[in-house]
């Protein structure tokens, strides 16, 4: 098989390499990178975002971007590395969003034609591939994207994914146990392929190569150091110690998206409502339980009865602000949108996802 993909790939060339990496020889040089757009699983590439948005923090940033790019070969998947640093007192990180950069010279008529499917593997080992794979913990489909232009000439773009809505990818961070997390994008085109960077968090100099069709580990890969066989991408995710959560069975009220920053005891936390309605109010309840009722064609998510302070907390403008106070647990929080200036006696019309704050 393995001579089948090199020919596939227009004359490679292969030599030895360093510990159990293989130099893999065919470079391009990469042009100006143009932003092609947000994307989302659910909607495909949108003008406006409606769901929310990715953030607030960056995970990991692999975007060091060297002069050239690669290219796999249709349905082949190189797999990257990086490292998620150990931060709070939760080894959970919740990725919301992420950025890719990639090439192609496969000619594209129409603008929009490329599709292929990005991966991300909770472990992975250097030169080993994901300990799980094929199975990916986190893997998006994503169709309507650029190529080359219409003759072949190379062409360069930058691709932002959002997950937030339900579409989040949990990973582990176990950095201090030297743990790794993979990601790949493998491409339905033969001449797409990844923008060459560096600089993430434990991305080492080497990828891994399988044949989806086959399934075969075609072996451990680099470019002999220069450039540095990485590929660019950013994780954007929700604030330390915090995740988003979401209803088994979301109804038509449950539309409202809500984040936080960093909610730890003694220090200032902020919620705030992402995709606000005209005109509309929100409140803000919290408590030490989660919950999952269905009530006005939406969900609560948190213990109702069992509310911090017993009601619920106006957010002026979408916005809520506290000292959090010393809690002996987790906290469950979650936005109410309501006519009216307060949650009491007016009409509910929305509810947000939920969030989890460990203490």
């Amino acid at each position: 098989m393995l001579r089948n993909i090199l020919t596939a790939a227009a004359a490679l060339a292969l030599v030895a390499g360093a510990s159990a990496q293989t130099q893999y020889g065919v470079l391009h040089k990469a042009e100006n990178a143009q932003f092609a757009g947000i994307y989302r699983p659910d909607t495909g590439f949108v003008s406006a975002n409606p769901a929310g948005r990715s953030g607030p923090d960056v995970i990991w940033n692999n975007n060091a971007l060297s002069n050239y790019y690669s290219v796999p070969g249709a349905l082949q998947e190189w797999v990257d590395e990086g490292a998620l640093a150990d931060r709070g007192i939760d080894n959970n990180e919740q990725c919301n969003g992420f950025d890719f950069t990639y090439c192609s010279y496969e000619p594209d008529a129409t603008s929009n034609s490329g599709s292929g499917t990005y991966n991300f593997y909770d472990e992975t080992t250097y030169c080993g591939g994901p300990t799980n794979y094929p199975t990916a913990d986190c893997s998006y489909g994503i169709a309507g994207l650029p190529l080359g232009d219409a003759n072949g000439n190379t062409q360069c773009w930058i691709v932002g994914v959002d997950l937030t809505g339900g579409f989040e990818c949990n990973l582990v961070a176990d950095d201090a146990n030297g743990k790794l997390f993979g990601n790949s994008m493998t491409w339905d085109q033969g001449n797409t392929g990844p923008w060459l960077a560096s600089g993430g968090y434990g991305n080492l100099d080497a990828f891994v190569w399988y044949d989806t069709t086959t399934g075969a580990n075609v072996g451990c890969y680099w470019f002999g150091g220069i450039p540095f066989a990485g590929f660019a991408c950013g994780m954007a995710g929700t604030a330390d110690d915090t995740q988003a959560y979401y209803s088994s069975a979301p109804g038509a009220a449950d539309f409202v998206q809500m984040s936080s920053t960093a909610v730890a005891a003694g220090a200032s936390a902020t919620w705030t409502i992402d995709n606000p309605g005209a005109g509309m109010n929100y409140s803000i309840i919290a408590a030490m339980s989660s919950a999952e009722i269905s009530v006005l064609g939406g969900t609560c998510l948190v213990g109702y009865p069992n509310l911090i302070g017993g009601t619920p907390r106006v957010m002026a403008g979408g916005s809520f602000s506290t000292n959090v106070p010393a809690l002996a647990g987790d906290v469950y929080t979650q936005a109410v949108e309501h006519t009216g200036s307060s949650a009491s006696g007016a009409t509910v019309t929305g509810f947000s996802n939920g969030l989890v704050h460990h203490f």
